[in-house]
């Protein structure tokens, strides 16, 4: 049982709260800062429709010209593929690194990085990491959860940035946020009921009806059997056993109680975090889609523009004489037209549907859409320029083209060893537990 916080009169911080009282600040405060935030999360959706066309459709909140079957050339799908292909797809190896070390401690840190690649393999923290990657070109930032379950396994899991709540004021100045929030939506009763028994008669009372769970639940309504989940966590402030040291905190709520309320020490939080880009000033970084949005858009009008001045305009229309008019009424001709009149010889026109310029500005956006990502066209279509061979120059050329992004390439390496670390960690403290 934790001791009761302070007793100021003053509105108190989740954080602060007392036993059995944080899921009420909690919810509250994930709610207040979801309300000011919404164009960062509004964004993540419109972003996310922008690279699939068909996710979310009842709330899609894109324009008609961004509806299936309209995107026939979707550039942003072509440049985070491309580069998911060419970065993600490389698994990295953790290796525990000695410097002057005696001949015990140079074995024993090479069991551990056997110890690490295995455990990796057997979590898939590759196959997270990935997901993690793309989610970061799509929508700036991508995030991968490594931690212990109930049930004493160790999981690693890829976490949708929608789900997480952080408060950009906290980061205005550069800095990283001091308190981070997973909003889980939709987990079974049945599982709850089984990750904490003693909690049993408040999760079977839990109701599923407010404002706020609506909200969050999106074009899917909360079922009966599922609940809105809140796992927060607050890092502690200074060092343990330093004087004016502050634990923090870990909670998992329910909308009506605590399900876990416990210290939090350690000095980081059980996600790793990959950005595309850094926003200055702000947790959220800037995604590779951001960046050609606006050509997807106009190609997409662009697209629509020729669609429709094809079906409307491109009928060719035969002209005949007065004595060949029955062939208006005889011919079947349902891809054009039949005009009788007085001449001597007939004639099929077949007028400019769509003026060439307007040809040339779609072909200038689509190749805007890459100069501006960086990812080159040969690359995205697979294919390689002619007389490259031999594998020292596949790999040479291949440098070459992913130069533009050697710092994501750098983010997603640190990712990965991220993960392994958080893995490790989780593993010692089940030996402590032990």
């Amino acid at each position: 049982m934790r001791n009761s916080r302070s007793s100021s009169p003053q509105k108190k911080h989740w954080f602060d709260a007392d036993d059995e009282e944080c899921h009420r600040q909690v919810f509250d405060y994930v709610s207040c800062v979801e309300r000011e935030q919404f164009d960062q999360y509004d964004r993540f959706l419109k972003l996310e429709c922008l690279y699939d066309p068909n996710a979310n459709v009842a709330a899609n909140p894109t324009n008609a010209t961004e509806q299936p079957g309209v995107v026939i050339e979707n550039v942003v799908a072509s440049c985070v593929d491309t580069v998911h292909a060419q970065i993600a797809t490389s698994a990295v190896r953790p290796r525990v690194m000695t410097d002057d070390a005696d001949w015990s401690s140079q074995r024993t840190a090479k069991r551990l990085s056997w110890y690490a690649e295995a455990l990796g393999k057997k979590i898939k923290i590759h196959d997270a990491c990935k997901q993690a990657f793309r989610s970061a070109a799509k929508k700036g930032t991508g995030v991968v959860k490594v931690f212990r379950n109930a049930f004493g396994e160790v999981k690693a899991e890829t976490v949708r940035i929608d789900d997480i709540v952080g408060d950009e004021a906290e980061c205005r100045n550069g800095g990283k946020p001091r308190q981070m929030h997973h909003r889980m939506v939709h987990v079974d009763r049945a599982e709850l009921c089984a990750m904490f028994p003693k909690k049993e008669d408040e999760i079977l009372r839990a109701q599923t009806g407010r404002t706020s769970m609506a909200l969050w639940a999106g074009y899917r309504p909360v079922q009966s059997d599922s609940l809105v989940v809140i796992e927060s966590y607050k890092l502690p402030i200074g060092r343990k056993g330093k004087t004016g040291y502050r634990p923090g905190r870990h909670t998992i709520c329910i909308e009506n109680c605590d399900l876990l309320d416990e210290d939090w020490h350690k000095s980081f939080f059980p996600y790793a975090v990959v950005t595309w880009a850094e926003r200055e000033g702000g947790f959220y970084g800037i995604s590779l889609s951001e960046g050609i949005a606006g050509i997807q858009r106009a190609l997409n009008k662009r697209n629509l523009q020729i669609d429709r001045s094809l079906d409307q305009f491109a009928f060719p229309t035969t002209y005949v004489t007065m004595p060949d008019a029955n062939l208006a009424v005889q011919t079947i001709n349902r891809a054009g037209s039949i005009v009788v009149h007085k001449g001597p010889q007939p004639k099929t026109e077949i007028p400019q549907a769509v003026s060439p310029e307007v040809y040339q500005h779609r072909q200038d956006l689509k190749s805007a859409a890459y100069e501006n990502s960086g990812v080159s066209r040969m690359a995205s279509s697979a294919m390689k320029p002619g007389g490259l061979d031999s594998g020292v120059a596949m790999r040479e050329y291949r440098d070459q083209t992913t130069q533009r992004f050697a710092p994501q390439e750098q983010s997603f390496e640190d990712l990965e060893l991220q993960c392994h670390w958080l893995a490790i960690d989780c593993c010692k403290d089940l030996g402590d537990d032990a």
